[in-house]
């Protein structure tokens, strides 16, 4: 089923959707739950996602910039080629944060007290990004560019290149 800009708006619940070529910036899309539905360039820019649950979805060349994604779970959910920048992923819903990114954006973004076991991150952007707190055990960077990422308080099965220390980023996370 193909979704249209009003009816993704009035709608709470999708199962199997196809939500392509909308511009949904800004847009409050809270306490919604989308299963097995494929975003296919769609802008979040600044959207409200926050309270919904997203299982065993797709966003395939999306704009997620600055979106917000308090209480927000994502299940099974991967990111190709997105843009996701500027994302506090902190509030999200702690046990249901299982995502994969490839070929992404995340550059500016944070990402503190998340259970990212397993997360792959393949051929990404994350410049500037924060990990404090973070569950990176069985992570996975292949190819990702992490210069000016940061790092504290990491779990890790071993070292990740690419990271510094982040305490010099006193003021980014005040």
């Amino acid at each position: 089923m193909i979704v249209d800009r009003d009816a993704l708006l009035r709608q709470v619940a999708w199962d199997d959707a196809i939500v392509e070529h909308l511009d949904c910036a800004e847009a409050i899309l809270t306490e919604r739950e989308f299963r097995r539905c494929v975003f296919d360039r769609v802008r979040f820019v600044e959207a409200d996602l926050g309270g919904s649950v997203f299982e065993d979805c797709q966003f395939v060349q999306c704009d997620l910039t600055m979106a917000k994604v308090a209480r927000t779970a994502f299940r099974d959910v991967t990111f190709r080629r997105s843009k996701l920048m500027g994302i506090d992923w902190s509030p999200v819903r702690p046990f249901v944060f299982l995502v994969a990114f490839e070929g992404c954006v995340l550059s500016h973004s944070s990402f503190v007290g998340n259970k990212m076991r397993g997360t792959r991150f393949v051929e990404c952007q994350a410049i500037e990004t924060t990990f404090v707190d973070v569950d990176l055990s069985e992570a996975i960077f292949t190819g990702t560019d992490l210069a000016r990422a940061a790092a504290m308080g990491v779990r890790a099965a071993q070292p990740l290149p690419g990271f510094r220390a982040a305490r010099c980023l006193r003021t980014s996370l005040a």
